[in-house]
């Protein structure tokens, strides 16, 4: 999949839009949680200078990233959690066989 850069375009009436798009799996949580599926989209006022535009663009993008990584957190923390734990089970069985194989040296008292 390729990565696209969100662009700040305008529209023929002369207003600032811009479009990202939902990752799929999160968009059932993103609809039921911002009323929206497939696109979040910024509208802006065609008076708005183009500065000011992108300055607004990179604050909307900052809040929807972030909308994406909070509802997509629950199922991530839920994966990580469990591959942890198979990763510290798998550590805890090599481990245990290495010692079983190295057995210490009795010391001779005296």
């Amino acid at each position: 999949m390729a990565l696209r850069m969100l662009g700040l375009n305008r529209a023929a009436d002369g207003r600032w839009f811009a479009r990202k798009g939902i990752p799929e799996d999160v968009r059932e949580d993103y609809q039921r949680l911002y009323r929206t599926k497939r696109e979040a989209h910024l509208k802006l006022a065609a008076d708005t200078p183009k500065h000011e535009a992108k300055v607004r663009l990179g604050e909307w993008e900052a809040e929807v990233e972030t909308r994406i990584a909070t509802v997509a957190s629950p199922k991530q923390c839920a994966l990580a959690h469990i591959s942890a734990s198979i990763r510290s089970t798998g550590a805890k069985q090599r481990s245990s066989a290495r010692t079983s194989r190295f057995r210490p040296k009795r010391m001779a008292h005296g």
